[in-house]
């Protein structure tokens, strides 16, 4: 019988030391979370499958409570894992076990968890999240990326022939637990109705950006206790 090499792997027992939250070095056993990263052939791609290409620090918070300080990471959005740097050994950390993870990306801290750790009606499957906003309606940013075969003409036009990563980045409103694609202002019409013209007002007083996910979740903050 053949087995794969990432299931032969996920019963290895790799060690890592990190930094837990009390400030005591912690040692977590990986045989079941971490695999080696391209334990096989890897494939060439045109474009990254990370959310940003730079190792980084970042705060892993695991389902069971526990946090752990990782000094060299990155969110792999095409594979839906965490890949760690350690020891210079690529690792991969499933995601089954992680409640979400934060890093700075873009100069800003954000809060990032895999997309299946929110339960809405229609939010996709694939890709990781950013969750704003302090009331009930939340406002989330879906970060996913998808491979697109290369033109089969494209050697003969001298044309990059690997696959392409597509990227994905778009905003959701998560209503009564129902995730509706927002991206403008009329969007906002459709989900809210009775809400609309208080926003509207709201908006023009404020001067609020609403294709900005965070100006749009302070929005909807402002009307969390209006229940008309």
């Amino acid at each position: 019988m053949k087995i794969s090499l990432l299931f032969i792997f996920a019963f290895c027992i790799f060690l890592i030391s990190v930094q837990g939250q009390n400030g005591e070095t912690n040692v977590i056993h990986f045989h079941e979370l971490m695999n080696p990263r391209n334990a096989g052939k890897s494939l060439e791609l045109n474009g990254s499958e990370f959310l940003s290409p730079e190792w980084l620090p970042m705060k892993v918070h695991m389902e069971d409570g526990k946090t752990f300080d990782v000094p060299q990471a990155k969110i792999n959005i095409l594979g839906g894992s965490i890949d760690i740097l350690y020891k210079g050994r690529e690792m991969e950390l499933l995601t089954s076990f992680v409640d979400r993870v934060e890093i700075t990306y873009k100069g800003v801290l954000k809060s990032i968890m895999p997309i299946n750790k929110i339960k809405a009606k229609e939010l996709p499957e694939k890709g990781f999240i950013e969750v704003l906003g302090n009331g009930e309606d939340k406002v989330l940013v879906r970060y996913h990326k998808y491979i697109v075969k290369a033109d089969p003409n494209s050697k003969i036009l001298g044309l990059d022939v690997r696959p392409k990563v597509m990227n994905v980045e778009e905003t959701y409103i998560i209503k009564n637990k129902t995730a509706y694609k927002f991206k403008s202002k009329k969007d906002l019409k459709n989900i809210y109705k009775n809400k609309f013209k208080k926003l509207e007002e709201l908006i023009e007083v404020n001067n609020i950006d609403v294709k900005n996910p965070i100006s749009l979740a302070t929005l909807l903050d402002m009307i969390k206790d209006d229940k008309g």
